[in-house]
């Protein structure tokens, strides 16, 4: 588990001038790293002395927020394009494409200027510096003396048991937009499990892989849920942008229904992806 933490440092590390140079991909790429490496720090937290880990894990929470408004523009920009590009009707195309292009591009010049200020800050460096002596010297509890096949899958059960709450809790969710909001909380407990799984792949081999793989697909169904969502959303600001400049926002609306569409076919989908979730034997290797 410590190579994991290790491994994911070197990520961190790796990305960083790629962010700088606004190369493809990189600020993924960092904010992944910090994510994998604060799951980690919360999933095995009865591992570490609790202080120094709970240091770290806001630090990279603080991290993950600078970089999260730069990634999450990138993202949203290039699939709003793709998305009008695949249209159909091209007329009246070039006036929409120029606004998701003038909103878009004003904010991913803003969150790249907020991450290359912030980590160029000493906060930044010090996170760096802690991580390195974290790994160097972890700070272990008695517990990490305890036997690997005794402790460490009990990790991996709990994580899965808060997916199982998760997802209990969607159905309880009934006001306006809340379906929404529970099934991202499953998405987040689900990444954060099958970190859990990657993590203890080196010692439970081919138990640890499946019990992860079956967390990113729930992942993965969720997310494209989730980038629907706030597709749809987008399209429709857009939408009230071009209504006020007395602009058609024929494609605006076309295009939000698309991705209500593929909102609800994720849905169905996340209903498939759970039931080959629950399976016991994907988490007998646990208890």
């Amino acid at each position: 588990m410590l190579g994991y933490v290790d491994a994911q440092l070197l990520a961190l590390r790796q990305a960083q001038p790629g962010v700088v140079a606004d190369s493809p991909d990189a600020v993924h790429q960092m904010r992944v790293a910090a994510r994998r490496l604060r799951s980690t720090l919360k999933t095995f937290r009865a591992l570490f002395d609790r202080e120094p880990a709970e240091r770290l894990r806001e630090e990279l929470r603080w991290l993950g927020t600078v970089l999260g408004d730069a990634r999450d523009a990138e993202v949203m920009h290039a699939r709003l394009r793709d998305r009008l590009a695949a249209d159909p009707v091209s007329n009246g195309r070039a006036a929409v494409l120029g606004r998701i292009d003038s909103v878009f591009d004003a904010r991913r010049a803003q969150a790249r200027k907020q991450v290359l200020r912030e980590l160029g800050r000493p906060r930044h460096l010090r996170l760096l510096d802690d991580l390195e002596a974290f790994v160097a010297e972890p700070p272990l509890t008695g517990r990490a003396a305890h036997e690997a096949s005794k402790e460490l899958p009990g990790r991996a059960h709990k994580a899965w048991r808060t997916v199982r709450r998760r997802h209990r809790e969607v159905d309880g969710a009934t006001g306006a937009g809340e379906p929404a909001g529970a099934l991202h909380e499953v998405r987040k407990a689900a990444k954060r499990a099958r970190y859990a799984g990657e993590a203890l792949e080196p010692v439970f081999g081919r138990d640890a892989e499946r019990f992860a793989a079956a967390m990113e697909e729930i992942q993965d169904v969720l997310g494209a849920h989730q980038d629907g969502h706030l597709a749809r959303e987008a399209w429709t600001a857009l939408a009230a942008q071009a209504h006020a400049a007395g602009e058609n926002t024929f494609h605006y609306g076309r295009l939000a229904a698309q991705e209500e569409a593929g909102v609800e076919a994720a849905r169905r989908e996340y209903r498939d992806a759970w039931r080959a979730a629950t399976r016991k034997r994907l988490h007998a290797w646990t208890r």
